[in-house]
């Protein structure tokens, strides 16, 4: 999670003088999508890291698997393309996409930084979910309770680690 970040503060820096230029004036909601993003990333990376580091020593090729899930994770979320593709290919159905965390961390990022540097009528700012701060408030408990969960599971097989390593 250090080492993380180390990196991801540097690069939020760039990203704040980058808007800042672009003529973005934060708002208080702007920090508070911020620090909610933050908040579901670092606690459902923290929570995976548990998970498949006890799970690669069970299982020696998770690994594998981690890799693809990744795959998955970047082509789950609206990071290669904007939230309005899915609204208007999935319509209704478009809610469904929001039940992943990630796909809400994303957005979280978008309307901290983004949102504020379009004209208000932008179609990006229209197809913005209704109730995201709400639904990010509800990810940031459930990702506190998995990564609960997952410290509960490291702890419980952290004895047998080193036995089978």
């Amino acid at each position: 999670m250090l080492v993380s970040l180390y990196h991801v503060g540097p690069q939020i820096v760039i990203l704040i003088i980058s808007a800042l230029l672009s003529g973005w004036t934060p708002e208080p909601i702007d920090v508070l999508a911020l620090l909610l993003g933050l908040l579901i990333c670092g606690s459902l990376g923290l929570a995976g890291a548990l998970f498949f580091s006890a799970a690669n020593v069970f299982f020696r090729d998770f690994g594998n698997i981690v890799s693809v899930f990744n795959n998955f994770v970047r082509w789950g979320v609206p990071m290669m393309y904007s939230y309005a593709m899915v609204d208007d290919r999935f319509g209704r159905f478009a809610q469904y996409y929001l039940w992943n965390p990630l796909a809400d961390a994303v957005l979280l990022f978008q309307r901290a930084f983004w949102v504020g540097t379009v004209p208000p009528g932008h179609d990006a700012v229209k197809a913005m979910p209704e109730h995201l701060i709400i639904n990010g408030f509800i990810i940031v408990g459930a990702s506190l309770l998995v990564l609960a969960a997952a410290q509960y599971v490291f702890s419980r097989l952290e004895n047998k680690i080193p036995e089978r390593l």
